[in-house]
This record gives C-alpha cells, structure tokens and sequence, in this order.
C-alpha cells in the first residue's frame, strides 16, 4: 500500500472518530428497578398466579417475572395449566353474567334483551333478520295503519 494512500486512511479515520462527550453523573438519581430472574417455574407458581390475575396471562407473566410468550408456551405444554386457565375463564364469566343478571333485576332493558338473545334461545328468543310475514297478515296491518292515519270525523259518528 502506498503513503499517500496509508496517510488518506488515517486522516479518514480520525475525521470519522466521535469526539469525546460528557457523561452525566447519575448520583442521587433511582437506580434501575430490581428485577428477579428466575430460570424456570413450577407448574404451582405459574397455577398461583394465574388464579391471582383472573386468568389473564400477560398479568400473570408479569407477575413473577415472566416473558408473556414463556407462559403461553408453558400453558399449552401442560394440561394441568390449561384446566387452571379455563376455571379462571369460566370464573370470569359467572362474574360477568352476576353484573348482567343484576342489571336485568334493574329492569334494563338490554341486559334484558342480551340474556334472552343468548340464553334464551331454547325458548325461541333469537335474533333472525330472515322474517318472512304472511300476506294475510300485512293486509290486515295495512288496514289499520290506514284507519289510524285517517281518524273518522265527528260527522260520522251521529
């Protein structure tokens, strides 16, 4: 390699280098949070904090200091966790139709129709877009909806 070409790449060097920086000084600030590492987890820990967070993984993950896709694959790799993750589910929807059948005790009316909607459909409450009206029937509405609009005058009546 030639000088000038060895010099050209010093003088590029030393451009390209950072100049110095001041670093602050951290005294008397927090320092980092401390954080547990655990390498591995029992069945029980993870059941434990499960039940604690209502079955929601991510809280439950955090909770004692687990990555949220680590507990998901612990999870699905054990049917004991499964089992502990559906009561949960289950548990949170008994809360959940508590809330609904108090507020149809309230008379609300779409608690009311909500439970009859779900609940109700083996007694025939669905929801179903596909009516179909007998032509008899539409006749009949008809008539009365004329007869409301046109109310008979007092003349008629005597």
């Amino acid at each position: 390699m030639s000088k000038n070409r060895k010099r050209y790449q010093n003088d590029k060097a030393e451009k390209l280098k950072a100049p110095p920086i001041d670093i602050p000084s951290f005294e008397g600030l927090p320092g980092p949070r401390e954080v547990t590492i655990k390498a591995t987890w029992t069945d029980e820990e993870i059941a434990e904090a499960l039940i604690k967070n209502d079955g929601l993984q991510y809280l439950a993950a955090e909770s004692i200091g687990m990555c949220k896709s680590t507990i998901s694959l612990r999870i699905n790799q054990s049917d004991y966790l499964k089992e502990v993750r559906a009561n949960c589910r289950q548990t949170r929807i008994d809360k959940a139709e508590k809330v609904l059948f108090k507020k149809t005790d309230e008379e609300s009316l779409g608690g009311a129709i909500y439970i009859l909607k779900t609940i109700g459909k083996d007694r025939g409450y669905v929801e179903n877009n596909n009516t179909t009206f007998d032509p008899q029937v539409l006749e009949q509405f008809a008539r009365l909806m004329k007869m409301l609009s046109n109310p008979p005058s007092k003349n008629e009546d005597s």
